[in-house]
C-alpha cells in the first residue's frame, strides 16, 4: 500500500514538473476575455462611426432646406430628405433608407418650439418651413449590434438594435419663397 502510495507521489510531481501544453492552456484562458475585449471595441467604434456619419449626413442635408434650395429644387417630401441622408451614409449600402427615419417639423419661431413632441420614428413628420421659420430636423437610423454578448448592454430595441439619433434647429435664410402651410399638428 505504501508503494502504491509513492507509485502516486510519484506521478503527481512529474504532472507538476510537466510544461507540455502550458502554452496551449493559457491562450484559451486568455484568448476568450480578449477576443471578447477586441469584438466589443470594433462594435463600440462602429456604432460611433455610424453616430458621427449620420450627424454629418443630417447637418448637410439640412443646409438645403436652411438655405431654401431643397424647396425651390422641388424636394417636398420625407423620401426626398431621406435620399439627400443617405447620400452621407452612402458606405452603409442600399439599406440606409429601409433603416433611415427622419422628422423635420417647421414652427413660426423659436420660442414655439421649446417644447416639440417627443421623438417617435414610427409618428415622424416631415415640414421643411418657408422663409425665416425655425425648423427642427431629428433624425434616427436602426443600426444592428452584431456581438451577441455586447447586445444586451448596447441594444435600444427589442430586436437587438441600437437606435442612433441626431437632431438639429435653424432658422431659414431669407430666401424668396411662400410660406406652406402646416402640415405637421405640434
Amino acid at each position: 500500500m505504501a508503494a502504491s502510495f509513492a507509485r502516486i507521489a510519484t506521478q503527481i510531481r512529474r504532472l507538476a514538473r510537466a510544461r507540455d501544453g502550458a502554452t496551449a492552456v493559457e491562450f484559451a484562458l486568455i484568448a476568450t476575455p480578449f477576443f471578447l475585449l477586441l469584438m466589443g471595441i470594433l462594435e463600440l467604434g462602429l456604432v460611433f462611426l455610424v453616430s458621427t456619419t449620420l450627424e454629418h449626413a443630417t447637418q448637410e442635408a439640412s443646409r438645403q432646406i436652411r438655405t431654401g434650395e431643397f424647396q425651390e429644387g422641388g424636394g417636398v417630401s420625407s423620401a426626398d430628405f431621406e435620399e439627400l441622408v443617405c447620400e452621407g451614409l452612402a458606405w452603409i449600402g442600399n439599406t440606409c433608407a429601409a433603416q433611415l427615419d427622419v422628422d423635420v417639423r417647421a414652427y413660426a419661431s423659436l420660442p414655439a418650439m421649446l417644447n416639440p413632441p417627443a421623438y417617435d420614428p414610427d409618428e415622424a413628420c416631415f415640414e421643411a418651413g418657408g422663409p425665416g421659420q425655425v425648423v427642427l430636423v431629428r433624425t434616427s437610423i436602426r443600426w444592428k449590434i452584431f456581438t451577441p454578448l455586447l447586445r444586451p448592454s448596447m441594444a435600444t430595441a427589442a430586436d437587438g438594435a441600437r437606435l442612433i439619433q441626431s437632431s438639429t434647429a435653424f432658422k431659414n435664410e431669407p430666401y424668396p419663397g411662400d410660406q406652406p402651410a402646416d402640415v405637421c399638428a405640434t
